[in-house]
């Protein structure tokens, strides 16, 4: 735990990025997936 506390303050940029990221592309998932279900019960 102590090797990440020192990098912390470097990678906490980084990590908040990546973090924003992945939600970003989680919502923009569940969307499309929302969206194909539709479409899909639309068929039916």
């Amino acid at each position: 735990m102590h090797a990440f506390g020192r990098r912390n303050h470097l990678s906490s940029e980084g990590s908040a990025l990546m973090a924003d990221l992945a939600y970003a592309l989680l919502l923009i998932g569940v969307f499309l997936l929302l969206a194909l279900t539709v479409r899909g019960l639309e068929r039916l």
